[in-house]
């Protein structure tokens, strides 16, 4: 188990403009063995937008988007 973490942590640093909360969705791929044909399956199954909306339903906002936000907010008030 400490391995998948240890693994997970170094996709995350790949991935790091997309967060880290969406990638939860690939941590099981992390524990079972895969091969060519498992992997195009679930790229053939699992759509981009399938997954975004997937997030955005179970997930929602994630703390550094909810910190963005507040942040543009705060920076186009007046005064």
């Amino acid at each position: 188990m400490e391995s998948c973490f240890g693994s997970f942590k170094e996709l995350e640093k790949q991935q790091s403009r997309g967060g880290f909360t969406t990638l939860l969705l690939g941590f099981g791929a992390l524990l079972i063995k895969t091969s060519k044909d498992v992997i195009h399956h679930a790229m053939q199954y699992s759509r981009t937008p399938d997954v975004r909306q997937w997030c955005r339903q179970y997930l929602g906002r994630t703390l550094f988007s909810q910190r963005k936000l507040t942040f543009h907010a705060c920076a186009t008030e007046p005064g």
